[in-house]
């Protein structure tokens, strides 16, 4: 199942599947992990924005030196979170002695990407505090990041924090406990081929059996009516947002995809303009089992959210 979002809506809800990973900690200091052309500092944006340029390799914190640098806090309203039912999440960004980091930098349009998904993968949500409109010189001074959404089911659902703090990205996973009905069971779907309404994405990865630890190239394919789109619109400074989560809700990580610049092929080279078809990433899965991959596009004033799955196999005994 796709769900089709209109630019103004935060939340998306879904039902349905795909799979792809990240870093070696969390899911990894991801190697395809880029940062698409970031505000210049003339831009109406809070915090600081990262250097303009085309395309950045961005390193990330470990989970240890995260957990050593920075606290996180999440406050709900009401306290109690219930399926059904509009609430906010609060997530408070914090240093080690519990003063509020007011050194985020904006990328990729937004100083803090917040990925909530069910336990079972089958709802998926990408946030941003900016999307009701700039921060607030109270949130600014409380390192509050606040956000609305609706959850499906009860249960577990991880909250996934996407950040950049001088200019090394922070990766946090957060749990959210919720009231409410049982969560389904995940349904799973390993095909390659997707359809949302007239675009049709198909995905292919290079190896096509995908090994844990290993660099994993993928190309996203996007057609519409049986021709070659070449009219995508950058969303949030990326082509392509890819939200890549383990069965389970175990790990997670934030990539992107682009143009041939992405493609770690010999003399790949920014087009300028470049809007599709095809477009490529890179990423690497620290362990073997399953992932969803919610992929996010835009065409015209649409946002088209896709999920993959994928199954990925223990690292062969022959690797290095």
């Amino acid at each position: 199942m796709v769900l089709r979002a209109p630019l103004g809506l935060v939340a998306v809800g879904l039902l349905a599947a795909v799979g792809c990973a990240g870093p070696p900690e969390r899911i990894g200091a991801m190697p395809g992990h880029r940062m698409g052309a970031m505000p210049g500092p003339g831009m109406e944006m809070p915090g600081h924005a990262m250097p303009a340029g085309a395309h950045v390799h961005l390193p990330y914190l470990s989970r240890q030196a995260v957990a050593e640098r920075y606290r996180f806090r999440i406050e709900t309203d009401p306290p109690v979170l219930k399926a059904g039912e509009a609430a906010r999440l609060h997530l408070f960004i914090l240093d080690a002695r519990g003063r509020p980091v007011e050194t985020l930098q904006v990328h990729h349009e937004r100083l803090a990407h917040l990925l909530v998904v069910s336990e079972n993968l089958e709802e998926f949500h990408h946030l941003h505090a900016e999307d009701e409109g700039p921060l607030t010189p109270e949130a600014r001074r409380e390192g509050r990041f606040s956000v609305p959404i609706t959850l499906r089911w009860g249960g577990r659902y991880l909250l996934s924090l996407d950040a950049v703090d001088g200019g090394v990205g922070i990766h946090q996973d957060l749990d959210l406990r919720v009231e409410g009905p049982p969560q389904p069971a995940t349904r799973w779907n390993l095909g390659r081929t997707r359809t949302a309404e007239t675009l049709t994405l198909r995905l292919g990865t290079n190896p096509f059996a995908v090994e844990a630890q290993g660099v994993t190239v993928g190309i996203l394919d996007v057609e519409a009516d049986g021709a070659p789109v070449t009219d995508l619109v950058p969303y949030l400074g990326a082509l392509a947002h890819l939200a890549v989560f383990r069965e389970g809700a175990s790990a997670s990580a934030h990539n992107h995809a682009g143009g041939p610049e992405f493609a770690p092929f010999q003399g790949a080279v920014a087009i300028p303009g470049y809007a599709g078809p095809k477009l490529y990433f890179e990423h690497q899965f620290a362990e073997a089992g399953r992932y969803r991959v919610f992929t996010q596009l835009q065409r015209g004033k649409t946002v088209v959210t896709v999920p993959f799955d994928l199954e990925v196999a223990p690292r062969s005994l022959g690797e290095r």
